[in-house]
């Protein structure tokens, strides 16, 4: 497996995320969050050294099995689109590490405020490229109405291209404005979003059998 420059940028970001918990390791406590609750309180912590390094071990734990899985023939139709969302959530996810740490020192940020911000940059990521892609085993609205039909694969993943923009650019905006932000909202948006798309590929379906059968 030969490594590209995208390797190499994912190889850069988990660097940065090391390097920036061991600059900090001596600031931290002995109990690091790694979950927060629907409040955005932490609810869940590990021990240092684990807790420090919990989210770029993830990271890499993805990195790994996602290029594995793009090593395989059936995954070359939609390799480029796996990597560059690779990129993404290794970007993201290192993110997170670093802005849990710093909270864990005691800077005042809020972590369940920022993962707004992960989820909106990761959505739009994922749905941008969606109306391009061919129907696959790996990427796209995998449905039961969507695979069996290319026309309504292509126009339900165009689709949720778009309304996922939209929503995804939503969560960006609303990180960054002066409002209070509960978890429980940012679920309802993913909700919405998976809701929309279903809904919309069932229509369209039975839209494609009645014109058929007429």
């Amino acid at each position: 497996m030969k490594l590209n420059v995208r390797d190499l940028i994912i190889l850069a970001v988990l660097l940065l995320g090391v390097g920036h918990a061991l600059y900090v390791y001596n600031d931290l406590p002995e109990l690091i969050p790694v979950h927060f609750d629907i409040s955005g309180n932490p609810d869940i912590y590990a021990a240092l050294p684990n807790g420090a390094f919990l989210g770029l071990i993830i990271a890499f734990a993805i990195a790994v099995i996602m290029r594995l899985v793009m090593t395989h023939p059936s995954a070359s139709d939609v390799k480029g689109y796996l990597h560059n969302i690779l990129v993404v959530i290794v970007a993201m996810v290192t993110a997170l590490n670093i802005v849990i740490l710093e909270y864990a020192r005691g800077t005042e940020i809020v972590p369940a405020r920022f993962a707004w911000l992960v989820m909106g940059v990761l959505l739009i990521a994922v749905s941008n490229p969606m109306g391009k892609l061919p129907i696959n085993r790996y990427a796209g609205v995998r449905l039961t109405t969507t695979v069996e039909d290319p026309e309504v694969w292509q126009r339900t993943n165009r689709f949720a291209g778009w309304i996922g923009v939209l929503i995804g650019l939503g969560m960006v905006v609303a990180y960054f404005a002066p409002i209070e932000l509960p978890v429980v909202a940012l679920l309802i948006c993913i909700l919405v979003f998976g809701l929309a798309v279903g809904v919309y590929a069932l229509r369209l379906s039975k839209q494609f059998k009645s014109g058929s059968s007429a």
